[in-house]
């Protein structure tokens, strides 16, 4: 640990991994440190006897960044496995089907949902009134109708947000939704570019962690297990040393680069000086830093009771927000002939979800699972139930936009050295540690791109994938 270190990255999760094979390919003396005993982040996998899942549920969006897209290919080759996504709303004891399917014109629903949600999307279009999207909710229900979004959207959007949709104003400004969208979304839907097919690591995401990790070793980056950041001390509006602890032992590295992984109220946390109060704690509305969540994983020795990959759960008599069958992925998570689902809790501050014990929380999700006809629990062999304190499984792109996230991050942008890769989504973060470890390389600002997803943007990292080749694979 006395070594001299040119960059440090704090957290060996997909942004600081992917960053650290980088720059271990170009030689650049690297120490990771990571305050559990393994790799992956949020990406890492959940092992138990033969099954190989996801923590949580985790769609890498193949299609969005094709350099990422390029760099898990070349790591994973045929284990990177092409993977249809079939996703299911659970409403009322019914599945319904959230994607189109041939013989699907009811979408899973009754005659009488079917009926309503058709009346209201036609009074939707026709009755007299604003088009102007005022909330959150309001998009979804001038396009589709009200019944629609009650079924198919709206309680999992509240607990997406950790507010009530109908009463959170747009992040920005959005047009008015025009009358008979749908029909006119329907008829162009074939004219835009073919999408990739989404992918997904047959055992499990742990699969990308590790090979990116083995990389990273194979190319002397190094790794401090165990051991917390304490400090990002910075002087001149530069990075100087970040100060750590490991087993009971506290050590100041000199570094001129940090990239963190962490979220941004984390690393104002450890900055010295520190930060301005307004920039440090985020407002009370700032919702996003203020989720939790809880899996409860279920293991059973019956087959899959449904086919979708994961189902969205918009029942407002039920407190599951998602539930996640990796049996639907393509792979090989899951022995044949049985079951593992993750049930997914999303909760915010004073949420009585986060006071419950996890005895509690496995009984919760036993009950409502097999209520709804998603598992026979005397088929339950095993189970697994991990609470997560502000860790937010739903995070949304929109959650990066906000104005003291722009402060805050305009904030650390400030600091010479420093780079930060918590993102939304694997992929992004991924993105991030490319452009993180570029960075540092070029001794240049950060890019954006990993934030930025209007479609101009994304065209444009097509043409990307000889600096992804020479920076991830030494070329």
């Amino acid at each position: 640990m006395d070594k001299t270190y040119d960059v440090v990255i704090l957290g060996a999760g997909p942004g600081g991994l992917t960053a650290a094979h980088c720059l271990g390919k170009q030689g650049v003396r690297t120490l990771i440190v990571e305050r559990s005993r393994q790799v992956g982040g949020l990406m890492r996998g959940v092992s138990r006897g033969n099954f190989r899942l996801d923590l949580g549920r985790k769609d890498l969006h193949a299609d969005r960044f094709p350099d990422v897209h390029a760099l898990w290919t070349s790591l994973l080759g045929a284990d990177y496995v092409a993977t249809p996504r079939h996703v299911g709303i659970l409403h009322g004891g019914r599945i319904l089907e959230k994607c189109r399917r041939p013989k699907g014109a009811l979408r899973g629903m009754s005659a009488g949902m079917a009926l309503k949600v058709a009346a209201g999307a036609l009074w939707s279009q026709v009755k007299p009134g604003s088009r102007a999207v005022k909330s959150k909710a309001d998009y979804d229900i001038l396009r589709y109708g009200k019944p629609y979004y009650e079924y198919f959207v709206g309680d999992f959007q509240r607990r997406f947000e950790g507010a009530d949709p109908t009463q959170v104003p747009p992040l920005r400004p959005m047009p008015d939704v025009p009358r008979f969208a749908v029909l006119r979304d329907y008829l162009a839907r074939n004219r835009g570019p073919a999408r990739a097919k989404p992918h997904h690591p047959a055992y499990g995401t742990q699969q990308i962690a590790d090979a990116l990790w083995q990389g990273a070793q194979d190319s002397g980056v190094e790794i401090a297990f165990g051991a917390e950041a304490l400090a990002l001390n910075a002087e001149g509006g530069k990075l100087r040393s970040v100060t750590i602890r490991q087993d009971g032992v506290e050590r100041t590295l000199p570094a001129g680069n940090a990239i963190a992984g962490l979220p941004a109220p984390m690393i104002l946390k450890l900055l010295q000086p520190v930060a301005p109060e307004a920039v440090r704690t985020p407002p009370a509305e700032e919702r996003a830093v203020r989720k939790s969540t809880a899996l409860v994983y279920l293991f059973a020795n019956e087959a899959p009771r449904f086919p979708h990959s994961w189902l969205e759960v918009t029942d407002p008599a039920l407190n599951i927000g998602r539930v996640t069958s990796y049996s639907a992925w393509g792979g090989k998570m899951v022995p044949p002939g049985q079951t593992a689902l993750c049930i997914e809790f999303f909760t915010t501050e004073g949420d009585e979800l986060l006071t419950l014990s996890k005895e509690a929380l496995l009984e919760l999700a036993l009950t409502e699972a097999s209520q709804s006809g998603l598992i026979d629990r005397t088929r339950v062999f095993d189970s697994l139930v991990f609470q997560m304190p502000l860790a937010n499984a739903t995070t949304l792109f929109t959650d990066w936009r906000t104005p003291w996230m722009a402060q805050a991050r305009g904030y650390l942008r400030g600091i010479e050295g420093l780079f930060e890769t918590n993102r939304p989504g694997m992929d992004r973060s991924c993105l991030a540690g490319i452009d993180a470890a570029e960075a540092c390389l070029s001794a240049r600002a950060m890019s954006e791109r990993s934030l930025d997803d209007t479609e101009a943007v994304t065209e444009t990292l097509r043409p990307a994938r000889r600096r992804v080749w020479r920076y991830a694979f030494g070329g």
